[in-house]
């Protein structure tokens, strides 16, 4: 085997071993409840109502992501809440034509959605839906998007590649996500966590293996948190 062979798969090991996230299943053995750490909540809004005297009285709520349509790399139309009822969200944004950068996100990604793939004791790979939504949905057509998925060999039951219409990508991108220049997220390789209940829980940098990691491990705390009360 080559040197440079074999650097590169020990480099790619390493990444592995770094994306490997903390086991929830023995988490809750070791760690007792009061330690554990959940990924904070991103993202709020306000609501304005009047009371029955006429005063104006304001109330702040978390931001909850609406029920966007876009089209997936098989040509079928989908929502991200109600086409995914349950999952865990890991969005991105990216398009194909940014080579160096977009092949250096999705490998990254590829390596996350690993972290998560089925074992068997435990069927993780249904805790997690990956999201790459093409940020120039008019170069990158559903084949485009299907023969770059197929090209990185991702499991794309559990993974979809997404265009569509422009405005929705935007409202997508800027307003339900986030990712603009006032809340200092970048809008191309940022990972956006998205809970079940569609609240935003964190920023990851898509580039960054160690990044990467802090991800995986918010996924794992977010599998073992309880259903958000009322």
């Amino acid at each position: 085997m080559s040197k440079g062979k074999y650097n590169k798969k020990f480099i790619v090991g390493i990444a592995v071993a770094l994306l490997v996230p903390l086991s929830f299943y023995l988490v809750t053995r070791l760690l007792s409840k009061d330690k554990i750490v959940l990924p904070p909540y991103y993202l709020t809004n306000h609501i304005e109502t009047r009371k029955e005297n006429g005063a104006v009285q304001y109330d702040t709520i978390y931001h909850q992501i609406k029920d966007i349509q876009l089209v997936n790399q098989f040509g079928e139309s989908v929502y991200l809440n109600s086409s995914l009822p349950g999952k865990i969200l890991a969005i991105v944004f990216f398009h194909t034509g940014d080579t160096a950068a977009a092949n250096t996100l999705t490998r990254n990604m590829v390596l996350l959605q690993r972290a998560f793939r089925k074992t068997g004791m435990k069927q993780n790979d249904t805790l997690v839906h990956f999201l790459s939504v093409s940020s120039r949905p008019e170069a990158d057509s559903v084949p485009v998007l299907r023969t770059y998925a197929k090209r990185f060999k991702v499991n794309q039951d559990r993974w979809w590649f997404l265009t569509g219409d422009n405005a929705a990508i935007d409202s997508l991108q800027h307003y339900e996500l986030g990712l603009n220049e006032l809340s200092g997220h970048l809008q191309d390789g940022t990972i956006v966590l998205v809970d079940k209940e569609r609240f935003i829980r964190g920023y990851y940098n898509g580039l960054d293996v160690l990044s990467l990691r802090a991800c995986a491990n918010d996924i794992g705390w977010l599998a073992l948190e309880k259903k958000r009360k009322k």
